[in-house]
């Protein structure tokens, strides 16, 4: 099966007049939860940007790319619950990104194999999360 046909079996998030992809991955430096947004064909955008020198991150938290905020990704993603709660804005280098939390359960709609993987990677298991 291709990249393309897997993609078209997964849950899409409406945002613009576009179908969204949330695929859940991590960084590879630190194993900290990545999540790109793509269209059928390319990258829309990344969600998440890796701030790897601020403090220890949960499993369900991240910091928000200033894209993804600009555009009002963010706010959608608040508003459809995937995103719990802005817990914090913070500022690194030059800019300032908002630190938030996930709902893994609603992320796991969009893209179980992908949270699975993630979750896999560091042998976590968190009983709240329904097997698919």
């Amino acid at each position: 099966m291709s990249k393309k046909e897997i993609k078209l079996d997964r849950k899409t998030f409406k945002f613009k007049n576009n179908n969204l992809f949330l695929t859940i991955t991590q960084y590879a430096n630190n194993n900290r939860l990545a999540i790109l947004c793509e269209t059928e064909d390319e990258l829309y955008c990344d969600l998440t940007i890796n701030l790897s020198n601020t403090f220890p991150l949960n499993k369900d938290e991240a910091h928000i790319s200033d894209i993804a905020k600009s555009c009002g990704l963010e706010k959608a993603l608040l508003d459809a619950g995937i995103i719990k709660e802005v817990i914090c804005e913070e500022k690194y280098n030059y800019g300032t990104y908002d630190f938030v939390s996930f709902d893994m359960k609603k992320l796991k709609e969009y893209d179980p194999v992908g949270l699975d993987n993630y979750y896999k990677s560091f042998n976590y298991e968190p009983h709240y999360i329904p097997k698919i």
